[in-house]
């Protein structure tokens, strides 16, 4: 029998750091052990039906490779730590909830705290600390130089039984996760199971440090990153809290939306945090706070109508740039759909290379000019 993810990361959760970690979210120990006992079957099943599809399961290839260090996320988040790169650990944390849970992040958050009773940012807190130990877990159980997408569907085939067993039926309903007979067959052998003595020994001690580390940093109540982001809560009228960038769009839009009136319609805020890959509608992982934050705050506002219109710079013909920007603002527009908004709220145009608000001539001005705004054209 294959050696568990869940049960090796909860093992690897001892009580001391349990207790750090209550005193980190500010919930009990006890409150904290029940979160914990959801967030890493949550992150695992997301993890197992990605593996399912041969799109997911490259997918989870990147995401283990995210980090540039041969899917060994933990090893890099050590450097990461030591060089003070703040920004980048955030970022990180952001793109693997992402990849693991994309626009389904902030229902599983609401469905681990309202289940368990903890605060919404402290289930999320934990989802964030959860997704490295999970993936990092995973890269260390495959065979060495086998983080490719079929060893990937072949671990998680051996370990659908406890995925499936364990995970939240709630969750496992916001990720559409089948019953196990849904789940294709991998093409190869199961990966062979780690259960040597070194096993049963807990070689993955050597892990403790570095959570110990995480949990530190996170411990650092300072807001401030190097790049001079300043971070704060804000609590929507719905109960919802998120964390948000001050003076950056979530906040403005959040605030907008609290205090701003009709008369003030229509509003046009521009994206601060939402990126693509080159040539392409496909949204990066560091955009994933950006989306889940705009998810909850249109959640949050059911009469709230808006505009999604994407721009690019003058680079390549008028036509590709036309078709290209409002790819992109489709590709918004899904991700908003499938964390449960109405299609019907949601409109999209792509404005290409017009009404650039800087010069073509710089990279810094092309920049600014590949842009996506959001309009919001309908408040009460």
């Amino acid at each position: 029998m294959a050696v568990s993810l869940i049960d090796l990361a909860k093992d690897f959760l001892t009580p001391d750091l349990i207790s750090k970690m209550s005193g980190l979210v500010g919930e009990s120990p006890a409150l904290t052990q029940r979160a914990i006992g959801l967030v890493l079957p949550s992150l695992a099943g997301a993890a197992y039906q990605q593996a399912s599809t041969p799109a997911g399961a490259s997918s989870l290839v990147r995401l283990l490779k995210l980090a540039g260090s041969d899917g060994n996320l933990l090893s890099h988040l050590t450097s990461l730590f030591s060089s003070g790169n703040m920004s980048e650990i955030t970022q990180m944390g952001g793109g693997l909830l992402t990849g693991l849970l994309g626009s389904n992040a902030g229902r599983v958050v609401n469905s681990i705290a309202k289940a368990t009773g903890v605060s919404g940012s402290s289930a999320s807190t934990l989802l964030h600390l959860g997704a490295p130990l999970v993936l990092g877990l995973t890269g260390k159980l495959l065979p060495e130089g086998e983080a490719t997408p079929a060893a990937i569907t072949n671990f998680f085939a051996s370990q659908k039984d406890s995925i499936i067993r364990e995970v939240p039926s709630e969750v496992a309903g916001i990720l559409s996760l089948g019953a196990p007979a849904t789940v294709p067959e991998a093409p190869e052998p199961v990966v062979r199971p780690i259960v040597e003595k070194k096993q049963r020994s807990r070689p993955w001690l050597w892990l403790l440090p570095l959570l110990a580390l995480i949990l530190g940093f996170l411990g650092w109540r300072s807001c401030s990153t190097p790049s001079g982001r300043q971070m704060e809560s804000l609590s929507l009228p719905c109960g919802t809290t998120i964390q948000v960038e001050k003076g950056g769009f979530d906040a403005n839009l959040a605030r907008f939306m609290m205090d701003g009136s009709s008369g003030d319609l229509p509003k046009r805020f521009t994206f601060d945090h939402l990126n693509f890959d080159t040539n392409s509608a496909q949204v990066t992982p560091d955009s994933s706070a950006t989306i889940s934050n705009l998810i909850a705050t249109v959640k949050c506002f059911p009469a709230m109508q808006v505009a999604l219109v994407g721009y690019t710079d003058s680079t390549g013909s008028p036509e590709t740039n036309k078709k290209l920007s409002l790819n992109r603002a489709d590709a918004v527009k899904a991700m908003l759909v499938q964390g449960g908004i109405d299609a019907g709220r949601i409109s999209t145009n792509g404005a290409g290379q017009d009404n650039p608000v800087a010069s073509n001539d710089t990279e810094e001005g092309r920049a600014r000019n590949r842009r996506t705004e959001l309009v919001v054209t309908k408040m009460k």
